[in-house]
Formats: C-alpha cells, structure tokens, sequence
C-alpha cells in the first residue's frame, strides 16, 4: 500500500501514543490512513465506528485496501452501553444498571476495555458528544484509571462537516463541543489532498459545498450539470427512504417481464440478525426482473483478481445460472460490456466469530435510486442527486463527494442552498487560528 507523505504523518502521529483525530475533506485518504495505522501498528488496535453501515463499511475498506479480514464494532456494543444513558440521566446510576444487568456479550465488552491500548472510532462526526462523555467515565470505571478514557489511545476518524448526529429539538450535540473531547487533548492531522476527484473546478465547488458557501464560479459549473430529462438507468440519491422505494417501484414496474423474488438466509443471534437486515446495503427482501439494473453491494474476486466492485453497475441478464462452483448464480451484465455469474454472498456479524450472526444474500441491490445516508463510503461514476430537501448539515456535501467526476454528477433541479453547521465550521476555523493543525498541513 502506497501512502502520501500526510498519511504517512497520520501513521507516525498514532505511533507516538497521542489521543488522534484524523480528518480532512471527502477522498482525501482517512480510509487509507486507517487501514495502514492498523497494519502498521506494534501495538493491538480495536476498530470501531458510530454507525452499523459505518462499521460494515470500516471492515470492507480493509478487504479491499489490505486483503485482510478484520473485527469491527460499533462503539455502542464494543463498549457494551446499548444505546448509552438517556438525555439527564446520571452516568454512575447507568453504569450500575449495566453491571446489574451482566450479559455475556457485556462481560465481554467489559474485557476488552480492561484489556484495550488503541481504538479507532470511524465517522465520528455522527456520535453525539453525551455519548463521548460517557465512553470517557465508562472507561474511567471499568479500568480504574482515572485519565481520559482510562488511559486508552483514542484515534477518531472523520469530518464534523459531514453527516452529523441526530439532532434533538434541532440541536446537534457534536462531540468536539463535549467536555471529554477538550480533556483528551487530540492532536488534529488534517488530509488534504484529494484521491477521489481530479478536477480542479468540481474540487473547488465541492470545498464550496463543505463550508456552505455557493460562489459565483460553483454556481455556474454546478448549472451545467442540472439534468431535466436524464436517463432512467442513472442511479439516483435522494434524501428519503420513501422516494428511493417510490423510485424503484417505478423503475421495476416499466420492465416488462415478471418479478422474482430472493429472500435472504439468515442464522445466528436475532439481535445480531437484526443488526444486519438494518445496516446493510442488500435488501432483505431482493425484487429483481430481467433487465433491472443492479449494484453489486460487496467486492467480487477470484484469487487476486477483482471481478466487480462495491458500487460498479450492470443489468440482470439471466437467472438461475450456474457459476464456476456449482452455486445458483444470477448473470449480470456489467457496465464494462462483460459478465458475471454472481452467487450469493455470506456477510457475518463477525467474521471471526463462527457462532455469530450471518445474512446470505446475492450481493445486489436495483440501482435505480439510494438515500445519500446509504451511499456513504460508496464511490460512484454517476449519479442523479436530488438535494432539495436536504436539510441536515453535511448531507448535500456527502451526495455530492460519492461522485469521482463532474461528468458523472447530475442535479435533479437547482436548490435554495446548502446547510452546514455553524458549530462545525467555527471548530475547524479555532484548529486553523490556534495552529493546531500542525501535523498534515
């Protein structure tokens, strides 16, 4: 894996034992950073995320980036707190019903902490700070230290302009603003070249976009890319489940042959089943018909060679093949003119784990349409953005940034603006004045 010179900077920043807080503009490398800290690192590192598809996402990214398998959380059930105390109750009252209420999975989660030197927490922007304040006293109690976090290294992960966390009665309770997030003392490496785009005028209007701000010259480049009669097969974000499911009923509806139905297997825990059906990109349930386009929703290999990529495209050709090892497999033809016999694919809820839970799934999912929420961490060649109602800060930046080219980004319709936190654009302008982004400048 080759590394920047400011990925590098990242690796020797958690190397040196420091609380870290690696961060910077959609495609600048965090992912990559992440996978080689992991794989660099002479000391054990537990990773986790604020999110289930975050976490899913996370173990993805290592498969694709490094070929390895790894165990991933969320920070909620690595840290066994459930969903953490509700808003006004007392940390010591929580932390005493979770000891009265000692599951095996909690007994679990209470050694791993004991044991802990280094946890990663990916997207951290959607983890409320009240739920940072608690992880800090949690680990206080379990390990009887009293430093930040009990002394583990702390490495969080991702960009407060971004998604955030669920707001109550519209207030983001962002972690920077916490109490525990100034004690910690993180030491900020900021990413700032970009892998994911190359052109300089979508760059521009994206860094626009990141901070809320429209010029003169982004509005003129984004006005050519408002698309009034796009083509059909173009995937499409948009800001709410029910237009994606609208969308896709639509899109399925004009074909004309039947529907077939493919359910998926599952096994294992039910609360760890319930854990996948949710955070998942495949559905469950799996409507398809000859001729629907399709995703594919996992990397495909055969030995080093990689056949389809999480997020590339094609159109179901034929069902009920048979693919090179026997499996019942549905024929994609890909974008790329070439095809695919795909069988299902197994995704566990812990891949180290044999007894755990496991969803068995073709790895697809219609491509027609997905929440900007669902195609966090995905790269697209194309997509038909609708951000009209976005209304959470970050989330149009996030639409926008799925993208690897201007060519590929279509506008349902221009917008009224973009909505960014003040909060988080006043955290980042403080790094900025008091220098202390000095590590990835």
């Amino acid at each position: 894996m080759t590394l920047s010179d400011q990925q590098l900077r990242a690796v020797e920043l958690v190397e040196s034992g420091a609380n870290a807080f690696l961060t910077g503009m959609a495609g600048t490398g965090k992912s990559t950073a992440t996978t080689a800290i992991y794989g660099r690192s002479k000391r054990p590192i537990d990773l986790c995320a604020t999110t289930g598809i975050a976490a899913i996402n996370l173990a993805q990214q290592f498969r694709e980036r490094a070929g390895i398998t790894v165990k991933t959380y969320t920070i909620y059930r690595y840290a066994g707190i459930m969903l953490g105390p509700n808003p006004g109750q007392e940390f010591g009252s929580f932390f005493s019903y979770l000891e009265l209420n000692m599951t095996r999975s909690r007994r679990a989660a209470f050694q791993r902490i004991r044991s802990a030197q280094t946890i990663v927490i990916d997207e951290i922007s959607m983890l409320p700070g009240r739920v940072l304040d608690y992880l800090d006293f949690h680990f206080r109690k379990i390990r009887q230290k009293d430093k930040p976090f009990g002394g583990i290294q702390i490495v969080a992960v991702g960009d407060f302009l971004q998604l955030p966390p669920v707001a109550k009665n519209g207030i983001y309770d962002w972690a920077f603003l916490s109490e525990t997030w100034k004690a910690a003392g993180f030491t900020t490496c900021y990413l700032t070249q970009i892998f994911r785009q190359n052109e300089p005028a979508f760059i521009d209007a994206l860094n626009d976009f990141r901070v809320g701000r429209i010029s003169g010259e982004t509005a003129r480049v984004l006005a050519t890319r408002v698309a009034r009669f796009p083509s059909r097969n173009i995937p499409r974000l948009f800001t709410h489940n029910a237009q994606v499911d609208k969308w896709n009923h639509y899109q399925l509806e004009c074909i004309e042959s039947n529907e077939r139905e493919f359910l998926a297997v599952t096994n294992g825990p039910a609360d760890q089943v319930e854990f996948l059906v949710k955070n998942l990109v495949t559905p469950q349930v799996l409507t398809l018909k000859l001729g629907a386009r399709v995703m594919f929703t996992a990397n495909l290999t055969s030995g080093s060679e990689m056949l389809a990529a999480n997020g590339e495209c094609g159109f179901v050709e034929q069902f009920d093949v048979i693919a090179d090892k026997g499996e019942r497999a549905i024929r994609i033809l890909k974008d790329d003119q070439s095809t695919l016999n795909v069988p299902t694919h197994v995704w566990s809820f812990d891949p180290q784990d044999e007894t755990s839970a496991t969803f068995t799934q073709f790895p697809l999912r219609l491509a027609y349409s997905m929440t900007i929420h669902k195609s966090q961490g995905l790269t697209l060649s194309e997509a038909l953005i609708d951000i009209r109602a976005a209304r959470e800060p970050g989330q149009a930046y996030v639409a926008l940034s799925r993208l690897k080219s201007l060519s590929g980004l279509y506008l349902k319709d221009w917008f009224s603006g973009v909505f960014v936190s003040p909060d988080a654009i006043n955290f980042y302008r403080t790094l900025e004045r008091t220098n202390a982004i000095a590590v990835c400048p």
